[in-house]
């Protein structure tokens, strides 16, 4: 699974607007298929409903909520979020908080954005109790990120730059430290890429 935000900037959603969406879908199921899909166990089916709205506070404020029901590992999981979007100066800041009914919660702090020629992305975020979703793993009690990439040239030949920093905690006490480098070569018919990836370990029982 890829996920990708993307700033909006200021004026998403005009002062006092409000938006709202409805989402349903059947996991690992095509609308339309030519053939037979592929070949899955019960574990990977089910259905996701999803259903939220959004309210323009100011040019740069947004808050909205938003409920969720999806089968995740072996059971459904049902949630309710609120979430709080604030555009300062060349970033764009999310908080969110999620309750997962029955289960515990999780709070989670983004940025992303632009200085000069570098692009940002932090995130963090902690949980409370038993929480499981599809973007944070049961294992883990927090996690905090940051990545900066950029483009540079050799002459003529773009050179994408990339690295980032993750150190999470599991709920064992153990911490795990991450440090991705990533350089790739654009040319006029491959793109080369080299990265280098380095985990180690502390604490836990």
């Amino acid at each position: 699974r890829e996920t990708q935000s993307i700033p909006v900037g200021a004026s998403a959603l005009p002062p006092g607007s409000i938006e709202y969406w409805a989402g349903i879908a059947e996991r690992n199921r095509d609308l339309i298929a030519f053939g037979r899909p592929p070949p899955g166990g019960a574990l990977d089916r089910g259905w996701h409903y999803a259903a939220g709205v959004q309210y323009g506070l100011d040019r740069r404020t947004t808050i909205g909520a938003s409920g969720h029901s999806l089968f995740l590992d072996a059971r459904r999981r049902d949630y309710a979020e609120i979430n709080l979007q604030r555009t300062v100066g060349p970033l764009l800041l999310n908080l969110s908080g999620a309750q997962e009914f029955g289960q515990g919660r999780a709070y989670r702090a983004e940025f992303i954005g632009k200085i000069g020629s570098i692009n940002l992305h932090g995130e963090s975020f902690f949980t409370d109790g038993p929480f499981t979703s599809g973007l944070i793993d049961a294992n883990e009690r927090s996690s905090h990120r940051i990545e900066f990439d950029t483009l540079t040239r050799v002459g003529r030949i773009p050179v994408p730059l990339s690295l980032g920093l993750r150190r999470s905690t599991q709920r064992d006490g153990r911490d795990v430290n991450e440090l991705l480098g990533r350089a790739s070569l654009i040319l006029p018919r491959m793109s080369l890429t080299g990265f280098v990836i380095r985990r180690f370990g502390e604490g836990g029982f």
